[in-house]
Parts: C-alpha cells; sequence; structure tokens
C-alpha cells in the first residue's frame, strides 16, 4: 500500500498503519537492511547485557530480572516503534524509582509496578495526555536527573569497596551506612573497581582518537583500525565485565571463597510466561492487589510519566528532523511495559546511551532490537551459569561510568546567563530528591515550578503612562501583561484603581490596553464589572482598547452594556472626546463642573439632557423680559440710556455671528479684555424686540439630527446684554459725569455627548468632540476658579469658550448656572454629571464692586483736552498715510505669516521623514550585522568539514546545519529587501519636501518687502535646514561605523574561505594522486557558496585600510 493510498483510504486503515508501523516500512525490507540491523542488534546486545545485570542490581532484584526486562521491550517495540534508534530496556533512572519500592518487599512488587505503568501509559496515550509532559521543564528535568545519577553513583559504592549492609536507598542513609561499614572495605574491590572504571573512561574516549601516526597506511587498514576502535569502545562494558570474570573464574577455587564480591548464582532458562502477580506475601502478611497499589503510591503515575517523558526527548534527539508522533510513542512503551509485566520485568524506558550504539551501529529499522531480545534470550538460556563469576565491583563500575556523564552541571552557566529563575525549580529538584527521595522530589520541583509559571497570571506586570491621542486629549494607559483569569482579579482590580487615583492621574480617563489579555474566565468578568463600578463611583472613564473576540465574549455577557471597547486609537480620540465622563472629571480637588458667566445678574443654560426643543431654547432669555423693563423704567434720571445685543455661536472652535448670516467666521482677539472683531451690536429699545432679535438668531443657529435627540443642537450660544446708565450730578464748582455699565452673558451650552449612545458618525461624531472638549477645558477653568487658591494657574487658551469667558469667570462678574437636566432613567448618569458640573460653578465666590466710570473736570478744561485730542488724531491720520504710501500691499504681512505656518508645517513634516530614516538605517545596520554574523559562522562550519569526511552521518549534520544557516539568511534577506524598498520612499518623500522648502523660500523673497522679516524667516529657515542636516549626518556617521564593521568581519570570512579553498584543493589533488587517507566524501552541497562576495580587489582594499 503506498503512501498515497495510506492517506485517501478507509479510517481503519489509516489508523492500523499509524499504531502497527512495521506495516509502513516491512514491505521495502531487504538484505542490506537486514545486515545492518543484524550488526547493530548484536552490538546493542553486548551492551546490555552487563548493563540489565548491573541495573537489576541497582534495583534489589536478582540479576536475572535485568535480562528478563531487557528482552521484552525490543521485541514489542519492533512491531510498534516508531523509532529506529531506539532501545528499550531497563535504565538506571528506572531501576532506582523501582528499589524505592522494592526495598523491604519482594519483587513482584516491581512487577506489577511494571503492569500498572503499561496500563497508565496507554490510557495516556488513549486519551492525549501526552500534554502534562510538557509541565515538566527542562530545569526540573536537569536537576531530576542531576539527583538521581548522584544518588546512583553513591549507591554503587557499597558494590565498589565490597561492603555488606542493609539500605532504604535514600542518600544520605546510604552515605550514613558506607561511613559506619568502611572499616569493612575490601582492598581486592576496590582495586578492581578503580581499574574497571579507568579503563571504561579510557575506551569510551579511544574512539575519539586522531589516527594521525597512520599517515603512510594504506586506506583500507585505517579504516580497519578505526573500526576496531569504535567497536572496542561502544562493546567497553561487555568487555571490562568478561574480562573481570574471567579474572574471578581463574582465581576462584571450586568450593572456596572469592578475593572479591562475586554475583552469584543467577536463575537459567527463560522466564516463566504467566500474569502479574495482583496478590503477594511479605514475611508473614497476604496482600491484596488494591493493598499493593496503596503500597506503590505515587510511583504509580510518576514512573511512567518519567519514562515517557526519557522515550520521547530520545525519539526527538534520532529524529533527523521528523515529526515525533508523542501519543504512539505513549501506546508503543505502554504496550511494552505491559508485555513485560507477563515475563517478570521490572518498568522500561528507552536508553539513551545504547539508543545512541544503536544509531552509531547504522541500524535501519526497529527489526535490530528482535536481534538483540534473542540474544538476550541465547543468553538467558547458555550463559546464565557463568554470570555467578560476575564481580560486583564491575557491575558497579559500568553503573557509575554510565551515569556521572549524566549529571548536568555544564547547564548551570548558560541558565544562570538567560533567566536566573529557573535555577530556583532546578536546586529544589536536586536537593529535594537527595533529601527526600526522588519521587517525592520531582513533585516538588514541578510544583514549584508550576507555581513560577502561574505567578505571573496571578500577579501580572502592569505598565501604565500618561499618553496623548492625535486631537491633543490626555489619557492615562495600563497594559496588563497577560491572561486575565481568577487569580489576578483582585490583584489588577487594587493596583488599578491605585494607579488611576493617584495626584496626577485622578482626572485623566483611564484606557485598559487587552491586546495582551489573550484569556478571561467569569470570575475575571465579575471582576471587571467591580471595576466599572469602582470607576463610575468617582466618575471617571474606564476603556478597554482592543479586546479580543473570545475575551470580549466573556466579559460583555457580565457587564453588559457598561463594558466601553475601542476597536482602534480612532475610535479611541472619538469616544475621549465624546465624554460626559472625560468632561465631568476633574482633580479631586476639583470636582465636575460647567459654568458660564455673567454680571451681578448674569445667568447661564446649561443643555444637559438629550430631547430639547428649539422653542424651549429661549425660554432662560424670555426671563430677562422683567428685569430689561424694570431697568427701563428706573433710569427717569438718565441723561443717556443703552441697551444693546450681541449674539454669537461657537461651532466647531469657530466665531458665528447670529445677528449678519452673510458674515463669515469671526477672529478673536485679546488676551485678558477680549475682543471679537466684526461681531454685531444691536441697540434695542424695548423687550419685544430684544425677543424678536432673539428668535431670528435661533432660525440660523446649527442644529441636526442626532441618534438621541431630533433636534440637537451642535454649538454653544452666547448672548450679550449690555446695559449704560449715564447720570450727572453738579459738586461744588466742577462737573461729575457717572457711567454705570452692566454686561450679562447668557451661554447656552451644548450637551456633552457619549458617541455610544447618540450613534454619531462622521461630521456630527467631529462636531461632538469639539463640544466636549470646549467643556473640558470650562470644567478645569471652573475646579481651579472654585477652589479660591490664587496662586493656581488657570489655563483658559485650551478653548475659544474659556476665551470668551476669562473675564466673566474671574473678573468682576457674579456667575450663575441653570442646568437643565432630563429625568427619565436612562439618563440618570447624564443628569448626575451635570449637577456636579453645576455644583462646581457654586463655587466660584468674588467680591463684586458697582461698574462705575466717573470723570470730574471743569467745563473750560473741557475744551482744551478736546483740541488737544483733535491735533492726535489728526497727527495719527497722516503717520497711517505714510504708512499705507510706503507698505502699498498690506496684505503682505498676512501673506508672510501664512508663508511662515507653511514653512513650521513642512520643517515638521522633514525632521519627522528624517527621524523616520534613521530608525530605518537602524534596523538595517542590525539585519546586516546578523547577516554577517551568519556568514562567519558558515565560513567557520564549512572550515570543519574537511575534519568530518570519514563520517556520512557526521557530513549530513553539517550539510543540515549550512541549510539552516542559509534559511535564516534567506529571512534577513528578504527583510533587509523589505526595509531598502522602505528607506527608498522615504528619501522620495524627502526630496519632495526639500524642493518645497526651496520654493518656499523663492516665495519668501518674492513676497516680503521689508528686510528685516525677510531676514527673520530666512534665519528660521537656515535653523531648519541645520536640524535637518544634523540628523542626516547622524545617519551617515552610524552608516559609517557599520561600513567599518564590516570590513573587518569581510576580511575575517575571507581568510577563512581561503583555507577552506585550499583545504579542498589538497584533498582533491590526493583524490587524484591517490595518496588521501581513508575514504573521503565530498558533500553534494557547494562547499563555498559564498566565496564570489570576496575579489580580490576587495581584499587589497580591506588591506590597506
Amino acid at each position: 500500500m503506498n503512501a498515497k493510498s495510506k492517506k485517501n483510504g478507509p479510517r481503519w486503515k489509516r489508523k492500523l498503519y499509524q499504531r502497527l508501523s512495521i506495516l509502513s516500512w516491512l514491505k521495502d525490507y531487504n538484505t542490506d537492511s537486514a545486515v545492518s540491523d543484524l550488526i547493530a542488534g548484536i552490538t546493542v546486545g553486548l551492551t546490555v547485557m552487563p548493563q540489565s545485570l548491573a541495573y537489576a542490581t541497582l534495583a534489589g532484584l536478582e540479576p536475572q530480572y535485568g535480562l528478563y526486562s531487557a528482552f521484552a521491550g525490543c521485541l514489542v517495540y519492533c512491531i510498534f516503534g516508531s523509532c529506529k534508534d531506539i532501545t528499550i530496556g531497563p535504565t538506571a533512572l528506572m531501576s532506582l524509582m523501582t528499589y524505592q519500592q522494592v526495598i523491604g518487599r519482594n519483587a513482584d512488587f516491581a512487577v506489577l509496578l511494571c503492569f500498572l505503568t503499561g496500563i497508565v501509559q496507554i490510557l495516556m496515550g488513549f486519551f492525549h495526555l501526552g500534554v502534562l509532559i510538557d509541565f515538566i521543564s527542562i530545569p526540573v528535568t536537569v536537576g531530576f536527573t542531576s539527583a538521581t545519577s548522584v544518588i546512583i553513583a553513591v549507591s554503587q559504592l557499597k558494590g565498589l569497596l565490597g561492603l555488606k549492609f542493609d539500605s532504604d536507598g535514600s542518600f544520605f542513609t546510604v552515605l550514613k551506612n558506607v561511613a559506619q561499614h568502611i572499616h569493612e572495605t575490601k582492598t581486592p574491590d576496590v582495586c578492581l573497581g578503580g581499574i574497571c572504571i579507568i579503563v571504561l573512561l579510557v575506551l569510551r574516549k579511544i574512539k575519539d582518537l586522531k589516527l594521525d601516526m597512520m599517515k603512510d597506511c594504506q586506506t583500507n587498514h585505517k579504516r580497519i583500525v578505526k573500526k576496531a576502535l569504535w567497536l572496542l569502545s561502544t562493546a567497553r562494558n561487555a568487555i571490562v565485565v568478561l574480562i573481570c570474570s574471567v579474572f574471578a573464574y581463574l582465581y576462584t577455587e571450586p568450593n572456596a571463597k572469592s578475593i572479591v564480591v562475586l554475583t552469584g548464582p543467577v536463575k537459567s532458562g527463560l522466564p516463566k510466561l504467566d500474569l502479574p502477580p495482583f496478590a503477594t506475601d511479605v514475611g508473614n502478611v497476604h496482600l491484596t492487589f488494591f493493598q499493593m497499589c496503596t503500597e506503590l503510591g505515587s510511583s504509580i503515575v510518576l514512573v511512567p510519566v518519567i519514562a515517557v517523558l526519557g522515550n520521547v526527548a530520545i525519539a526527538k534527539a534520532f529524529a533527523s528532523g521528523a515529526t515525533v508522533d508523542a501519543t504512539q510513542e505513549l501506546f508503543t512503551l505502554g504496550i511494552c511495559n505491559m508485555a513485560g509485566s507477563f515475563v517478570s520485568s521490572m518498568p522500561v524506558t528507552g536508553s539513551f546511551s545504547r539508543s545512541a550504539v544503536n544509531h552509531a551501529s547504522g541500524v535501519r529499522t526497529p527489526i535490530g532490537g528482535l536481534y538483540t531480545g534473542i540474544l538476550i534470550l541465547l543468553a538467558l538460556g547458555l550463559l546464565t551459569p557463568y554470570f555467578y563469576y560476575i564481580p560486583k565491583a564491575s557491575l558497579a563500575a559500568v553503573i557509575i561510568c554510565a551515569v556521572i556523564f549524566m549529571i548536568e552541571y555544564e547547564v548551570v552557566k548558560p541558565m544562570w546567563k538567560s533567566s536566573r529563575k529557573d535555577l530556583i525549580p532546578t536546586f529544589a529538584t536536586f536537593v529535594s530528591c537527595l533529601s527526600l527521595g526522588v519521587e517525592l522530589g520531582i513533585l516538588l520541583g514541578v510544583g514549584i515550578n508550576i507555581i513560577l509559571l502561574l505567578i505571573p497570571s496571578a500577579r501580572p506586570f502592569l505598565h501604565y503612562e500618561k499618553t496623548k491621542t492625535n486631537s491633543g486629549l490626555e489619557f492615562l494607559m495600563i497594559i496588563p501583561g497577560n491572561s486575565l483569569y481568577f487569580p489576578a482579579v483582585d490583584f489588577l482590580r487594587t493596583k488599578v484603581c491605585k494607579i488611576s487615583v493617584k495626584d496626577d492621574y485622578s482626572h485623566l480617563p483611564v484606557v485598559i490596553d487587552c491586546r495582551h489579555i489573550l484569556g478571561a474566565d467569569f470570575t475575571a468578568a465579575k471582576g471587571v464589572k467591580g471595576l466599572i463600578d469602582d470607576f463610575k463611583k468617582r466618575n471617571q472613564p474606564l476603556y478597554f482598547y482592543c479586546p479580543h473576540k473570545h475575551v470580549l465574549d466573556v466579559l460583555k455577557c457580565v457587564c453588559l452594556d457598561d463594558f466601553d471597547e475601542i476597536s482602534s486609537m480612532h475610535d479611541l480620540d472619538s469616544a475621549l472626546q465624546a465624554s460626559p465622563e472625560k468632561i465631568m472629571s476633574i482633580k479631586t480637588s476639583d470636582h465636575s463642573s460647567a459654568s458660564t458667566t455673567r454680571n451681578s445678574d448674569g445667568l447661564n443654560d446649561s443643555e444637559s439632557g438629550p430631547g430639547e426643543s428649539k422653542k424651549e431654547r429661549i425660554k432662560v432669555v424670555v426671563r430677562i423680559r422683567p428685569m430689561v423693563s424694570k431697568t427701563s423704567k428706573r433710569c427717569v434720571y438718565a441723561l443717556d440710556n443703552k441697551i444693546t445685543l450681541s449674539y454669537m455661536e461657537l461651532y466647531n472652535e469657530c466665531i458665528k455671528d447670529l445677528f449678519n448670516s452673510d458674515s463669515n467666521f469671526l477672529e478673536l482677539r485679546g488676551n485678558n479684555n477680549v475682543q471679537i472683531i466684526g461681531l454685531t451690536e444691536v441697540v434695542v429699545t424695548s423687550p419685544l424686540q430684544a425677543i424678536d432679535l432673539i428668535k431670528k438668531g435661533n432660525e440660523i443657529r446649527s442644529v441636526r439630527y442626532t441618534g438621541a435627540n431630533a433636534v440637537s443642537s451642535r454649538s454653544h450660544a452666547i448672548l450679550i446684554i449690555v446695559l449704560r446708565r449715564t447720570n450727572e450730578q453738579h459738586e461744588y464748582d466742577g462737573l461729575t459725569t457717572n457711567t454705570r455699565q452692566s454686561k450679562l452673558l447668557f451661554v447656552d451650552l451644548a450637551g456633552s455627548e457619549r458617541a455610544k449612545h447618540t450613534k454619531n458618525r462622521g461630521k456630527r461624531l467631529q462636531e461632538g468632540g469639539h463640544i466636549n472638549k470646549s467643556l473640558l477645558a470650562l470644567g478645569n477653568c471652573i475646579s481651579v476658579l472654585s477652589n479660591g487658591t490664587k496662586a493656581s494657574h488657570v489655563n483658559f487658551r485650551d478653548s475659544k469658550l474659556t476665551r470668551i469667558l476669562k473675564q466673566p469667570l474671574s473678573g468682576n462678574y457674579r456667575t450663575v448656572m441653570i442646568a437643565q437636566i432630563n429625568p427619565a432613567l436612562e439618563f440618570k448618569e447624564e443628569a448626575k454629571n451635570t449637577l456636579i458640573y453645576a455644583t462646581k460653578a457654586m463655587g466660584i465666590t468674588k467680591k463684586i464692586q458697582r461698574n462705575v466710570i466717573t470723570v470730574s473736570n471743569h467745563v473750560p478744561h473741557y475744551q482744551s483736552v478736546i483740541a488737544e485730542l483733535r491735533d492726535e488724531v489728526v497727527r495719527l491720520k497722516n503717520k497711517i498715510n505714510e504708512q499705507s504710501s510706503t507698505n502699498k500691499n498690506p496684505v503682505k504681512n498676512f501673506k508672510a505669516q501664512q508663508l511662515k505656518d507653511e514653512m513650521i508645517s513642512t520643517f515638521e513634516e522633514r525632521m519627522k521623514l528624517r527621524r523616520e530614516l534613521l530608525d530605518v538605517d537602524n534596523h538595517l545596520l542590525i539585519l546586516r550585522t546578523e547577516a554577517e554574523k551568519l556568514n562567519q559562522s558558515i565560513s567557520s562550519l564549512q572550515s570543519t568539514t574537511n575534519k568530518i569526511y570519514d563520517f556520512k552521518s557526521s557530513a549530513s549534520d553539517v550539510k543540515k546545519n549550512l541549510n539552516n544557516f542559509d534559511a535564516m539568511l534567506s529571512t534577513i534577506e528578504d527583510e533587509q529587501e523589505r526595509y531598502d524598498q522602505a528607506r527608498s520612499e522615504i528619501l522620495e518623500k524627502l526630496d519632495v519636501m526639500k524642493d518645497k522648502a526651496q520654493c518656499l523660500e523663492n516665495e519668501l523673497h518674492d513676497s516680503v518687502d521689508e528686510e528685516a522679516e525677510k531676514e527673520l524667516l530666512t534665519l528660521f529657515y537656515r535653523v531648519h535646514e541645520l536640524e535637518a542636516d544634523k540628523l542626516s549626518l547622524q545617519g551617515e556617521r552610524m552608516l559609517d561605523t557599520y561600513e567599518l564593521h564590516r570590513s573587518e568581519q569581510l576580511l575575517k570570512r575571507y581568510q577563512e574561505q581561503q583555507k577552506i579553498s585550499d583545504c579542498i584543493i589538497t584533498k582533491q589533488r590526493q583524490l587524484i594522486e591517490g595518496t588521501a587517507d581513508g575514504d573521503v566524501i565530498i558533500p553534494r552541497y557547494n562547499i563555498l557558496p559564498f566565496l564570489d562576495d570576496v575579489t580580490d580587489d576587495d581584499v587589497t582594499q580591506l588591506k590597506s585600510g
């Protein structure tokens, strides 16, 4: 069945091929594969036999149990296994964990543990629980493996020293017993064990010898010697044990005591095929299955998890980049353990050392395990009588030499440099395994690692900063750094509340950036609901920026309409402008308020609720009618009485005259005494005339339809009534004239809007933003004025509304506010905020004085004053005429100002482009540096290829690494192209802006006659030009630094590649002349893919600097 038919065949057939791995490769099995598997199987068998005997002793079992465990797993894995290199059998780690359960009991517990391990592993595979292994991190694994290696090495001191004592196997107990029995040490065992360790370590390194002394030998001889050394190194355990056994056999007389401690009799024959022991007798106590499981405790779960962890790690190490099916490995290992329990096996897993031997022996398929199993079965049937003479010291030496290289001390330094907190679970696991036992130790390590994993979720990092929108509105951005689950709810709620009520932030809207929140639960949603309620009580806006859809669904289900989400910065800008809470939320000492101003009889109308009609807007104005009439009647002694009206609106920060529909927008001038140029002032003689005028003005006022109101004012309206009364009284010999003046400002404030309720978009949304911005500025001014602190600065320049009301708010005026609210329940928040706004306006208190202008002079003196004033008028007229003649085009000053503003805009854009260019250059510099590093790494890797030609696998590894580097280099080059394109676009824009600036300078010389003005603007242009040049020089300096660094890297790279070239030429000559040492395998990939980058001219130029 080919791959296509397997992929597209029935599901049961695909599952069968997936679970029975032998079906996928057996049809392609041939003689070459059989020979390779036979050699590898025998080699691994020679390695596993002495190890299995030693591991059985380590597990506290009789030696034959090690052989039972060695063959069953090999036979099963060749049918179900997916990785050809893995060999299943006893390991030091499994032996140690088995010893913890066997000590003080019998071998039945080890067999039952093997059966239960298989059952648990099969269940884990069935329910896809391999993910649990991911919770055992590398730091925990390092601590656990290193601790067990130390425990195993210490436990072998008993056999190495020839001592006899009983122990529970714990680290400190073994050390204590060794110290107590150290006087019983047997010198022959110590000598034999020491020699075995030395020999094993030497043989382990002998395969790495360089045969430089055999340069003159023929290639075949050299290859034979290398293979012999490799075989000697691989079979070192069997060789050492065999030599020691022969030594013990020769020097042990029949019925005489041996000079060294021997293994003793080993039960011969094959194991009995039987069910695992579901009951047993320990001493005189009979234990049932459940009692045995109780005695095994947590090892029923820990042993299979540790076994799977090691097996999957080995499969990934030898997969050569292929995908490892962790579920299949779980099933396979479970079947191996369950089948092994029927032949009295202890728990088994993959052995890294034997898998490495299998891989180096050239195994082709998992059938290699079949030959290993057959060899072990032959040893059980034929060689068990000879196992009696194996010295325990030699087995102890084999185990010690196997485990000392499992102590991973080399990872401590990089772990310290990269993430020091990972050392906590590492050392905690290591220490607890030594002191509390391996089971509790790994549980404690995993627990600490999970706590460290959960701490960021329970106490996420919060970054906050005060920032501004594109329109200049300030807000507080809070960025949580993790998912939002129940452990973090109270912490986040408390932290956000503390941050938001600080003095610098309490008046700002708060925006929580939800882009990094990848999950949420019900408890978190309830906490967010409480957080929203807390902000509502303080009248402080709270928004949630860019929440993910699934997070939004969870939070919306609990928070309902109270949850304000923002999907973009543009929407955030609009929401902040249209937020009533933004307008109302001032500092704790500046409660939300709204105000407008008046004279001693001033009034104010604040529109707070939607739904008012056009007629209702003049109700407050109608109430002044009796007051105006009464004022007119009281002026009985007035020589000159006058009442004037002005009516205007503030629409989108532009002033419009409502008494003159044909006029354009008016200009606002002045600072303290603000003047509106061109505002119509109408003299009225009766209240009815005033009402008619106001009605006509309302007809042209900006009113539009919104989602909240059929008729909604889109501007602030300001009605100004000025009352002047002049009286005369004769005092002494002169004339005293008193003029009283009263000014009433009636301000109809447009209601604040929330875009969420009004559903405004486009122009309506922009109008609402301007309304809210002006109301915010007004609220800030009222808050400061209501404090009564003279030292506080009042910023009236944030809006034209506050500039117009500066004198009424802070001068000789009385402030009154009339708040119009909507009693409907759905507008309770708006009504509440408006009342708070108005209450704050009541806090503005000033001492009011009568506006009286007094002029006291004698009548003759008036004549002289008038004459002087007439002369001054004539003089000023002449001066104006002279100025007009010298400056025939008065519009040029205005045009010069326009040119200046345009130049400022041009240079600001140019500076922005320069900064973007510097950022792009910086990215390109980093990318090019990384590319040079990769090229250097490729050159260094290529320089070693001539040293590994004798090993096809090594050449394959080099090729794979080079391919990886090439892929990384290709990715960096693609990124460089993207940044180069962006850089070109920026340079084009810079050229356009430069031409525009030059045109502006030329136009400046043609448009401005005054030399002083021309010099000033020219200087202004030069300053900006110098600033732009400064940025350009910074960029050029950065590029020069990179080029210098690149030159050094290029020279090193050329030197490395020159070495490679010379080496290849030498090898090729040797091949041609037949003098090459060994089999030289020329890699198929191009060994010099980068030599074309460096020419001789480049090298000459580089060397000359």
